[in-house]
């Protein structure tokens, strides 16, 4: 069963996993602001990346364009990944 789990992209975390994520599972990350909830998603698409899979970001908080900066600061890449922006915009709030 080991070698069908899924890479992290982070390698500390898999070794506390035993080894990765189980395969057609959803997972939850919870956490405040600044915890690291959007970079391990990122981690864990980018090595989606070195497996030619198809990726998807959905975002339903956090500015795209805000998310793909900070990506681009820490070497991501960032233009390899699609991205849905489901957050609500400002009119949301306002009617």
């Amino acid at each position: 069963m080991k070698k069908d789990l899924l890479k992290s992209g982070i390698a500390g975390f898999d070794e506390i996993l035993k080894g990765g994520l189980i395969p057609s599972r959803f997972y939850l990350v919870r956490g405040g602001p600044g915890t690291g909830k959007t970079t391990l998603g990122i981690h864990f698409l980018v090595e989606g990346l070195k497996n030619n899979e198809k990726l998807l970001f959905v975002s339903m908080t956090e500015d795209v364009e805000k998310i793909k900066q900070n990506g681009k600061i820490f070497g991501f890449p960032m233009d390899d990944i699609t991205f849905l922006d489901l957050s609500p915009k400002s009119d949301f709030f306002y009617q």
